[in-house]
């Protein structure tokens, strides 16, 4: 039996390998099976079951689809379509938050729910949200998607907190390495 954190982790990973399953389904059946073929995953059980799949390495899965060979540019589209909501609870909380700075003191809290290969962290200074990322110590899995998962979904994240008057082109991002 799953303790209560668990469930939520679960209940995290399928939202997230539906929003997966909604980028990919327009893509041929073929370049889909064989693609999830080098994932040790099937296409065809992935789409009935996708419950079953809560064990699926979410990285290791997005690496070999983001292959150029398979469908570059995933990790992103997956990443823009994520909802606050595939949160489940944790999400319903997000969005009750008071203010942008207490629902990014909650996304910070709770981050180890969706995410056992990095930490993060969030500050607000001088209106402005700091954000700052660091892998795990002892993870030895592919990189590239964990920072574009993790940005392209922290963007989209805000975007939702923002109030309807706020113009959503006036936001900026800037990384440490660009």
């Amino acid at each position: 039996m799953n303790s209560p954190t668990e469930d939520l982790q679960c209940q995290i990973q399928r939202a997230f390998l539906r929003r997966i399953q909604e980028v990919l389904d327009s893509e041929p059946a073929e370049r889909l099976e064989a693609a999830f073929a080098e994932a040790n995953v099937s296409w065809s059980s992935f789409i009935t079951d996708a419950e079953a799949f809560s064990g699926v390495d979410l990285f290791e899965l997005l690496h070999v689809l983001n292959r150029p060979a398979n469908f570059p540019g995933i990790v992103l589209r997956f990443s823009a379509r994520r909802e606050i909501l595939d949160l489940g609870i944790l999400g319903y909380t997000i969005l009750s938050s008071r203010d942008i700075q207490q629902a990014v003191q909650v996304m910070q809290r709770y981050h180890g729910l969706t995410a056992r290969t990095y930490q993060a962290n969030f500050q607000v200074l001088d209106g402005r949200v700091v954000h700052r990322q660091w892998i795990k110590p002892g993870f030895r899995g592919p990189r590239i998607e964990i920072d574009e998962e993790h940005v392209t979904g922290i963007w989209s994240m805000l975007r939702q907190l923002l109030p309807e008057e706020v113009d959503p082109s006036g936001l900026s991002l800037r990384l440490g390495y660009a």
